[in-house]
Order: C-alpha cells, then structure tokens, then sequence
C-alpha cells in the first residue's frame, strides 16, 4: 500500500466547540418566564371574569337633564339623578317621561331663595323624592341626586 506523504494529508479534524451550548440555556429560560407570565395572566384574567362582587351595590340610575327652568326672579340649570334598585331598571325606563315632568314641576315650583340657604339643594332633593312617592305610589325610588346645578338670581332679595 501506498503511503502519501504527510504534507498533502488533510490535518486531523478538531472537534469543533459548540458556538451556542453556552446561550441555550438563556433561550430556554426567557421561554420559560414568557410561558410562565402567559399562564398567570391567563388565570388572572379567567378568574377575574368568573367573579362576582357581592359588597358592590346592586343599583341603577336614571338620568334627567340637563333641565332649564326659568320662573320669576331665578333661572335654575339642573340634571338630575334618581336611584333604585337594579332589579326595578325597567319600571325606570317606563317611567321616564313622568319622572322628567316631576322634576321640571318642583324646579318650576321651588322657592327661590330655599336654593341659596344652608342644606337648600339638600331639602329640595328630599322634597323632590316626596313628591315622586306621592305622584308614582308604586315608586322604588330610593334617593334623588341633583349632579349638576345652577342657580341664577334675577334681582330677588336674599
């Protein structure tokens, strides 16, 4: 057999080290925080939605306003708030436009100068609530809220 002379063979392959062994296991970390953070959102958010909140008032508003009204001597820009219970949304709904004449008559119809004293709007909310129990005696009405108000004095003494 012939033999060839040591300088034309190819030299002894080296074993090549591995470029990437050493960041494999960076690769496999972040993937396994990444999927680890999906999975907590994902049974957060899957919790979350399940829950019910029994502490959280069961409630509904029905809105009215923003109402003008002007009468002798004062101009008053009202919105109104009225409260109940959620299950009676629907007797609210059907009860809008009543409840909308109530609240413009005891604008039309409140003093005056009662808007400008200490617990004013406070007493015409109060009265506003009698007056809707009186009108809709079948009324869930719970409370009346005026949100927004403003009162304008047309050279009325105070």
């Amino acid at each position: 057999m012939r033999e060839t002379p040591r300088s034309s063979r190819s030299p002894a392959p080296v074993p090549r080290k591995e470029m990437h062994s050493g960041t494999n296991w960076v690769v496999y970390a972040i993937g396994v925080a990444l999927l680890g953070a999906i999975l907590i959102f994902l049974f957060t958010w899957s919790r979350g939605s399940f829950l019910t909140y029994p502490d959280r008032p069961n409630i509904t508003y029905q809105k009215i306003g923003p109402l003008r009204v002007s009468n002798l001597g004062y101009a008053v820009l009202a919105t109104v708030v009225i409260q109940a219970d959620a299950a009676d949304a629907g007797w609210m709904k059907q009860h809008a436009d009543e409840l909308h004449s109530l609240v413009q008559q005891a604008l039309a119809n409140a003093d005056a100068r009662q808007f400008s004293q200490p617990h004013g709007l406070a007493t015409f909310q109060q009265q506003l609530k009698e007056a809707i129990d009186v009108a809709l005696p079948s009324s869930p009405v719970q409370k009346v809220l005026v949100t927004d108000f403003i009162y304008q004095s047309e050279g009325i003494d105070q």
